[in-house]
C-alpha cells in the first residue's frame, strides 16, 4: 500500500515466479570433460513503482491567494482518486555456463521489461486553472540482451601464486514508448515522449 496514490488504489498486488534447471547434473552431462556446468533459468514477474510526489494523488489548496481585496488561500492542485500503481512485469531467461573445469565461465541473459500505466504528468485544459495532473496514461517496454564471458588467462599451480582472471560484458538494451493516452502519438508537455521512439529521445516528425 501506497497513500501517494489516489483513495481508489492504494494497495495493489504483484508477485512473481521462477526455476533453474541444472543441466550439468543429467546423466548426457555428467561426466563431460569439457561442460562443468550448465544452468538454465527463467522468471516472470511483477513489481509496483509509487516514485511520484508524496501527494500527487490529492486536492490540494494554498495560501497567498487574494478574494475580494483580501487574502486567503487557493486550490494549487488537481485530485486523481484514479491514480494507481505504476505495473512492471519482466520476462527473463538466462543461460549460465563453466568450461574446461570452469577456467572459461559466462552467462547469456535476455529479458522483457513492460510498464504499465506508467506514471506521467498529463496536461489538461488551461480553462480547469490548472496546467497538468499526475496519471496513468502510458505503456513502455525495455528489450535487452546482456553477456558475460570469463576466463582464468594464467592459473597458478600452487596457492599463493600468479593468477590472470579476465572478464568481458556486453550488454544492448532497447527502450520503446508502446502507448500515450487518447491516441496521442507525443506527449504535449515533453516532445522526448513519442510512441514509437525511446523514452528520452528527440525525433522530429
Amino acid at each position: 500500500g501506497s497513500s501517494r496514490f489516489g483513495s481508489d488504489n492504494q494497495y495493489g498486488t504483484f508477485w512473481g515466479i521462477s526455476g533453474a534447471w541444472n543441466i550439468d547434473q543429467e546423466n548426457f552431462l555428467k561426466n563431460s570433460n569439457v561442460i562443468n556446468s550448465l544452468k538454465l533459468r527463467a522468471s516472470y514477474g511483477s513489481t509496483g513503482n509509487d516514485q511520484i510526489g508524496n501527494f500527487d494523488g490529492l486536492g490540494l489548496y494554498g495560501g497567498g491567494g487574494i478574494y475580494n481585496n483580501g487574502s486567503g488561500i487557493a486550490f494549487t492542485q488537481l485530485a486523481n482518486p484514479k491514480l494507481k500503481w505504476e505495473t512492471n512485469v519482466t520476462t527473463n531467461l538466462g543461460l549460465d555456463f563453466g568450461l574446461f573445469g570452469n577456467r572459461v565461465t559466462g552467462s547469456i541473459e535476455v529479458y522483457n521489461k513492460e510498464t504499465r500505466d506508467l506514471l506521467i504528468s498529463q496536461p489538461v485544459q488551461i480553462s480547469t486553472g490548472f496546467g497538468s495532473i499526475t496519471s496513468n496514461v502510458g505503456r513502455l517496454t525495455n528489450r535487452g540482451i546482456e553477456l558475460t564471458l570469463g576466463g582464468d588467462i594464467i592459473k597458478a599451480k600452487k596457492q599463493g601464486g600468479f593468477n590472470w582472471n579476465t572478464t568481458f560484458t556486453f550488454a544492448y538494451n532497447r527502450n520503446e514508448v508502446k502507448e500515450l493516452y487518447d491516441g496521442l502519438k507525443i506527449l504535449p508537455s515533453d516532445n522526448s515522449v513519442q510512441v514509437g521512439q525511446p523514452l528520452g529521445v528527440l525525433f522530429t516528425q
